[in-house]
């Protein structure tokens, strides 16, 4: 029996598949996914509260390790104060969100009840994620996706490694490179290099310029007032060309503005 049992190891080493030598990193916006989840799902326990969020989060993360397959999952969530930076420089940062209703469901009679639930299904999503083979990870006055921003550029260090960031926010979409995807859960896509320029016309490195230019509504930043795609790219045709700089746009604008 026990020459049997080595017999069987032995035929399982020689003929097992390797490991694959590369890690596939998936970075989710934790508060990105909740508030999808939240106010897309009314479901309630059998106490009458409020717990889309809380569950539509878990199966949310479940179908996207199924579809990803990673090898390490981290769960970014803002930190606390972690906007304060950002609305120094521009008071108007944000400043449309969190002013209205979530949802229009019945089960809550008002804005604070609504805000209340949200931070108690928060705290239970986090405790919850600390039983769970993923990272967590907050940092006081840093927001998501500066971490996520630094993951992504940091994690990823062989040639065959990617990182792939979740997230319904386009601003993800300038970190995008050759080890950098972006799944966007709403559409249900992964943007690649090729995606962006084919989406909108310019590559990922002059995506920020491009919402410089644009503007921002859901962050509350003007852009160029009358500047239009179309205005945009005949104006600055180099965005679709090339990587730009700052200054390289500030020149131009000077020229052409």
């Amino acid at each position: 029996m026990k020459k049997d049992l080595l017999n069987l190891l032995d035929n399982i080493q020689e003929t097992g598949e390797e490991l694959p030598q590369f890690e596939r990193y998936m970075l989710v916006d934790g508060l990105n996914l909740f508030f999808r989840n939240f106010s897309a799902i009314n479901a309630v326990n059998p106490k009458g509260a409020h717990v889309g969020g809380l569950g539509g989060f878990f199966r949310s993360l479940g179908f996207l390790i199924r579809q990803i397959q990673p090898t390490k999952v981290f769960v970014v969530f803002d930190g606390m104060g972690s906007s304060n930076n950002r609305k120094n420089l521009i008071p108007e940062y944000k400043a449309n969100r969190n002013t209205s209703r979530v949802t229009n469901w019945d089960v809550f009679d008002n804005l604070e009840e609504e805000d209340e639930s949200k931070v108690d299904q928060i705290v239970r999503i986090i405790q919850y994620l600390k039983t769970l083979p993923v990272r967590t990870i907050s940092i006081d006055k840093v927001e998501a996706d500066d971490i996520i921003a630094y993951l992504s550029e940091t994690l990823p260090t062989k040639p065959n490694d990617r990182a792939f960031i979740v997230s319904s926010d386009k601003d993800y979409l300038q970190l995008v490179s050759d080890q950098v995807v972006v799944y966007r859960p709403i559409e249900k896509e992964f943007y690649t290099e090729q995606t962006v320029k084919d989406k909108f016309n310019v590559s990922p490195n002059n995506f920020l310029l491009y919402k410089l230019l644009m503007g921002d509504n859901s962050d509350g930043i003007p852009g160029i007032k009358g500047l239009g795609l179309k205005k945009l790219y005949k104006l600055f045709p180099e965005l679709t060309k090339e990587n730009m700089s700052l200054d390289d746009l500030l020149d131009l604008s000077e020229a052409k503005l």
